[in-house]
């Protein structure tokens, strides 16, 4: 059994394959995730460039890595395809990695504060040193953010381990090392910049983000997400483009899943709309509880991970068919229990990130709190206090428990104002002219909540 045969591996068993498990299937039956490809490209990666005549440029000797000028005696003219093996293009990888990180928190990962783990392949050793020192400058991080891990590097398993378990570490970048037969879960992001000609290879090069993991073991690495549902690809040499690779599940990303769960109910489901809705509904399983997901195959009537199967055998090449599509639908067709429910999940799930209203400052400044008159603090019932600032005077109604997360109390004292109580009619501008003013407590409490002042 081998998870990425080869033609050799064809040829020794001349052509006799007695069993065959998709990557798609996989992601019907949760032992791996869906993905997303996100391409950045770039006019040197596309293109090339060239250098002029005259122009003094770094030389890098390949074993030692020592750099030495030289001026060029004539144009140096290369093409996409010398790019990282006979030049390196600095401002190229900058461009790439910058892109990364202005678009990873809006466009790639939305609503994700901390940087995925990431894995990034380089095309040998010397450039995955320029990757990482790049990676490192472009993140204003050090060598705990970033690493490479390669057979020339002594602490390679440790780094590996790290990449695994270490909320710190959270790209690395690779050459063969990583590429089979280890496993990272953590890892969201598999990020090409070189490419690559053999479908074996490439899947088993993808298949390390593909991994699920337990909820509870992902956020101890990466704190800001609940669930890993997907991965994704970013592809910045065109390694996706080859006609050996195959799309996701998710193939109609701009269709809402309400739209999809519609058309399923009037079983006028398209091909590419029953493998988003496959994609869909797997990665809505990985979201859920175990009480979420019981309850919803009991609305079913089945697993709900036996319909997503269903659809993407209706939408396998080798023995799908329009009718066999139309089976797979049928369960969610008949039953629009489910369906409702479904999208209930999705939007309990769910947040909405809002890139589209405008905000506007209402006001800035300092603000002080004052005992409102004939009151004071204690630990026991609510506590009455007005807040004076330009705006209108207005009162607040605090209870005992909100002090510590809505007051801005230091350690060891209170602010001025608040120790004080204020007595006096309120001016024009609402706030009291006080008779007298002094001191009713000292010093706070290491813990705010057990603040006392008569």
């Amino acid at each position: 059994m081998t998870a990425t045969p080869g033609k050799q591996t064809f040829g020794f068993f001349r052509q006799n394959l007695v069993s065959e498990y998709t990557y798609p299937e996989s992601v019907a039956d949760g032992v791996n995730v869906d993905f997303d490809i996100y391409r950045i490209r770039t006019q040197i990666s596309e293109e090339g460039s060239r250098i002029e005549a005259g122009t003094i440029v770094p030389k890098v000797d390949r074993r030692t890595r020592q750099q030495r000028l030289e001026i060029l005696d004539e144009d140096l003219d290369y093409s996409a395809a010398l790019l990282d093996r006979a030049v390196t293009a600095t401002d190229q990888i900058r461009t790439v990695l910058e892109t990364f990180r202005d678009r990873l928190f809006t466009e790639i990962f939305p609503g994700r504060s901390t940087v995925p783990k990431t894995l990034i392949f380089a095309k040998d050793d010397n450039h995955a040193e320029e990757i990482v020192t790049q990676v490192r400058k472009v993140f204003g991080k050090g060598n705990d953010f970033a690493a490479k891990i390669t057979y020339n590097v002594r602490n390679a398993k440790e780094q590996l381990q790290a990449l695994r378990t270490s909320p710190s570490l959270r790209i690395a970048v690779t050459v063969d090392m990583i590429a089979t037969g280890t496993d990272v879960k953590p890892l969201e992001c598999v990020f090409f910049m070189r490419d690559v000609r053999s479908a074996q290879y490439f899947e088993q090069m993808k298949g390390r983000g593909a991994r699920t993991i337990t909820s509870a073991d992902f956020q101890a690495v990466t704190p800001d997400a609940e669930n890993k549902t997907r991965f994704v690809i970013v592809d910045a040499i065109g390694v996706t483009e080859h006609p050996f690779v195959e799309p996701p599940l998710n193939r109609q990303k701009s269709v809402s899943l309400k739209k999809l769960l519609d058309k399923a109910a009037a079983l006028t489901l398209t091909e590419d709309e029953a493998a988003t809705l496959a994609s869909r509904l797997a990665k809505l399983e990985l979201a859920l509880t175990d009480e979420e997901r019981q309850e919803l195959d009991e609305v079913a009537g089945q697993p709900v991970r036996d319909i997503v199967r269903a659809l993407v055998d209706a939408v396998d090449p080798a023995t799908g068919s329009a009718d066999a599509i139309e089976r797979a639908i049928e369960p969610i067709a008949a039953n629009p229990e489910l369906r409702n429910r479904i999208l209930e999940l999705r939007a309990a799930h769910d947040r909405v990130i809002d890139e589209v209203s405008s905000d506007e400052l209402v006001e800035a400044g300092e603000w002080s709190i004052r005992i409102a008159p004939g009151r004071s603090w204690s630990r026991g019932g609510p506590i009455l206090m007005s807040i004076a600032t330009k705006s209108p005077r207005f009162r607040l109604l605090m209870r005992p428990g909100s002090i510590e997360s809505t007051l801005p109390i230091s350690r060891g004292s209170l602010p001025a104002s608040l120790g004080r109580r204020t007595t006096g009619r309120p001016t024009s501008s609402g706030t009291p002219t006080p008779r007298s003013t002094r001191p009713r407590c000292g010093t706070v409490p290491r813990t705010p909540s057990l603040i006392s002042c008569h």
